[in-house]
Formats: C-alpha cells, sequence, structure tokens
C-alpha cells in the first residue's frame, strides 16, 4: 500500500495554470519517470552481472541519480517546475560529468548524452540556459582533453582529439540555436492561442448578453446524427428543462402543435434542399404544462465544401404576445 501510495504520488502532477509551464512539467515526469525505469533496471543488471563489491563507482553513480530524479519529483509534485527542471538537468549533468570523467575520456554515448542534456535546458528552462549548458559542456570537453594531453598521447591522437571536440562543440551550440528557434516558436504559437481563446470567450460573452436582451434562444441541430442542442433560453421558451429535454429532432417535433407540423417539416427541407433559401418560421409550440405558444425560428444551413448540409443553427424567440396583439 505504501509502495502504491508513493507512485501516485509521483505521478499526480498540481493544478498548473501557465501552459507553457504544465508542458514542462509533464515532460519533466515523464523524462524522470523513464530515467526511473532504465537507472534501476541498469542497478538490477550490475548487482547481478559484477556484485556490489566489483560494480564500484557504476552502481554508486546509479544510485544516486535515482535519488536525484525521485527529489526531482517531489519537488515537482509540490509545483516547483523550475526548481525541478533546474535541478535536473544540473544534476545530471553533473552526474554525467563525473561519469564520463572517471571513464577516462567521452564516448559517441557521452557526446550524446550531452546534446540530449543542451535540449532538455531549452525545452525545459529556457534558450539562454540551452546555450549556457552548451557551453558547460564545451569546457568539460576541453578539460578532458587537456588532461589527456597531459597523461602522454601521441600528437596524432591529440590532433584527432582536438578536430573531435571542435565538431562536437559546433554540435551543442547548433543543438542549443535549434532549441532556441523551436521554444521561441513554440513559445509565439501558444499567446497566439492563448489571445484566441480570451477573444473567443470575449465574443461568446457579449452574445451571451445580446441574447439575454433580445431575449432570444439559440439552436444547433447536427442533420446526421439527429442531436438537437438548445441553450437554456431555448428550452425556456419551449417550456421544458435542458434535463427533459431529449436532445433530438424528434422530440422537439412532439412539441409542435400537431397542425403546424407538415408546414414545419415543408420550411425544413426548403432550407436543406435550396442553398438560397433562409430559413425562417413561425408555429405553434404545446408545452408539457399545456400551455399554447407562439415561436418564431431563423436558422441557416452549415454545408460542406460540395453542398450537403451537415448543421443546421440558428435562433428562436417566443412571439405569443406579439400574434394576440
Amino acid at each position: 500500500m505504501k509502495r502504491q501510495n508513493l507512485l501516485l504520488t509521483l505521478l499526480r502532477l498540481p493544478d498548473i495554470a501557465d501552459p507553457v509551464e504544465r508542458r514542462a512539467a509533464r515532460l519533466l515526469q515523464t523524462t524522470m519517470l523513464a530515467g526511473l525505469a532504465a537507472l534501476s533496471l541498469h542497478v538490477i543488471a550490475l548487482v547481478t552481472t559484477l556484485g556490489p563489491d566489483r560494480a564500484g563507482s557504476a552502481l554508486t553513480t546509479s544510485l544516486t541519480s535515482i535519488m536525484l530524479a525521485l527529489g526531482v519529483l517531489l519537488i515537482l509534485r509540490q509545483g516547483h517546475v523550475r526548481l525541478a527542471a533546474q535541478i535536473a538537468v544540473f544534476g545530471i549533468g553533473f552526474a554525467l560529468s563525473i561519469g564520463v570523467y572517471f571513464g577516462r575520456g567521452v564516448t559517441g554515448t557521452g557526446y550524446a548524452a550531452f546534446v540530449t542534456l543542451v535540449i532538455a535546458a531549452g525545452l525545459l528552462l529556457s534558450t539562454r540556459t540551452a546555450f549556457i549548458t552548451a557551453l558547460l559542456a564545451s569546457a568539460f570537453g576541453a578539460f578532458l582533453m587537456i588532461d589527456e594531453h597531459m597523461q602522454g598521447v601521441t600528437p596524432e591522437r591529440f590532433k584527432s582529439t582536438i578536430l573531435s571536440y571542435a565538431g562536437n562543440v559546433s554540435i551543442f551550440f547548433a543543438t542549443a540555436a535549434m532549441v532556441g528557434f523551436t521554444v521561441t516558436r513554440l513559445k509565439r504559437d501558444t499567446e497566439l492561442s492563448l489571445r484566441n481563446q480570451e477573444a473567443t470567450r470575449v465574443a461568446e460573452e457579449k452574445l451571451s448578453l445580446a441574447l439575454d436582451a433580445s431575449s432570444l434562444g439559440t439552436w444547433e441541430w447536427n442533420i446526421g446524427t439527429g442531436e438537437l442542442t438548445w441553450s437554456e433560453k431555448t428550452a425556456e421558451i419551449y417550456g421544458v428543462s435542458l434535463e427533459s429535454f431529449g436532445g433530438t429532432y424528434e422530440a422537439y417535433f412532439s412539441l409542435v402543435h400537431p397542425e403546424d407540423r407538415d408546414t414545419l417539416k415543408a420550411s425544413i427541407a426548403e432550407a436543406l434542399t435550396t442553398p438560397e433559401a433562409h430559413y425562417r418560421v413561425t408555429h405553434r409550440v404545446i408545452r408539457p404544462s399545456g400551455a399554447l405558444t407562439w415561436v418564431r425560428a431563423y436558422g441557416r444551413v452549415i454545408r460542406r465544401q460540395d453542398g450537403t448540409p451537415v448543421r443546421m443553427i440558428g435562433t428562436v424567440a417566443n412571439v405569443t404576445n406579439r400574434i394576440h396583439e
């Protein structure tokens, strides 16, 4: 039970309002969980094949990395996304540097790990952090190169090391630049999406106010499924609640006065078959209470590019008083 509670704690993220920060939190959580799984398997393999005594520094590094990942997840659980990302990036970078140093040299896998670290720094923190990480990785590579030279390697080997180092430094900074470009685009797209959402929300609020002021209800009919969606005002006009209304074409017709149903069907058919036609109809409604109400509906048909009707949308008003006048 305790293990299950710990797992649920690590998997559960707090509510994060900012979409960019929320995306970073999910990415960091997924990365840390994947890292935990990989490191756990690595520790099991070390202990099984070499034993705790012979595993030595590799086992210590892996166990330290597991504790680091758990710490990052717990900090992330508290909602401190940036702090968790900083610890993850620079903690993993430190652990990677120690492992590479005691491994005596940066292999292709080591350089790939540093490139991944640059990408993580850019995605989780900022473009500036990605370039700082690239600079630190380059400085560490230079330190290893100098250390290797002091060990007395041959001139040919050292020349090859310099060329390899220059190529990898270029990769570090090119990666940082590409990540920076990608992050900038993502942030711009996110900000644009948020502005569009806000503009849509404001427009919907204004429309709602206008409809309330004019006592109009709105409706939408999905022609393919037959589903009919009403606003609260529309349900009020027809004398039903949204919960009791069936939400179908048939449920709507059951409220229409029997003498007006043929006229209503003809108006709908004309609107569906004639692109230029406007749906405009006045008919009687028999409410569940038995009261007779006159309504006037306006609408238009939404069509595909080939002209096939897919939806009808419109408004409806209670015109009983106007009819009686």
